[in-house]
């Protein structure tokens, strides 16, 4: 009779985790200028093993959600609709997996409308014309303007 050894092989898997450091695969913008009212649009695109977290902050505190800021691309960009003044400022992308973290900064600043400065010259006919009174609104600047038209009936 035969002897059988019968020997158990138990397959045993390894697996293989690759990892990497988040990086940045795009190039992006040091500084982002938009008009009161325009949107504005902060890019942050990065890529990494695992996929990075991305977080933002302004003026080094952390920006949330709201009715006001939006995110689109997994948090890899940040949207202001409508910009504000108050929105102006510093902003960080920060990307962070258990590998490291990368920090981007940009710059925003938000313009308000710029003044239109006119002069209206007829023959015989000066118009003076001097701003009394601007009010930012979210689109423009509107201005009133004080004229004192003078006529030579000569």
């Amino acid at each position: 009779m035969h002897t059988i050894v019968e020997k158990l092989f138990v397959d045993i898997q390894t697996f293989v985790f690759h990892t990497e450091a988040p990086r940045f695969v795009r190039a992006m913008r040091k500084e982002v200028t938009v008009e009161v009212g325009d949107s504005s649009v902060l890019e942050c695109f990065a890529s990494g093993a695992p996929k990075p977290v991305i977080s933002w902050y302004k003026d080094n505190t952390r920006v949330q959600s709201s009715d006001h800021v939006v995110f689109a691309e997994s948090g890899q960009m940040l949207v202001i609709p409508q910009s504000d003044e108050e929105d102006a400022g510093s902003y960080a992308c920060e990307a962070t997996n258990s590998q490291g973290t990368v920090t981007h900064r940009v710059k925003l600043s938000v313009e308000t409308g710029r003044w239109i400065v006119c002069q209206l010259v007829r023959p015989r006919t000066v118009a003076n014309l001097a701003p009394i009174n601007s009010q930012p609104t979210r689109r423009s600047t509107v201005i009133s303007i004080q004229s004192r038209l003078v006529t030579d009936t000569n």
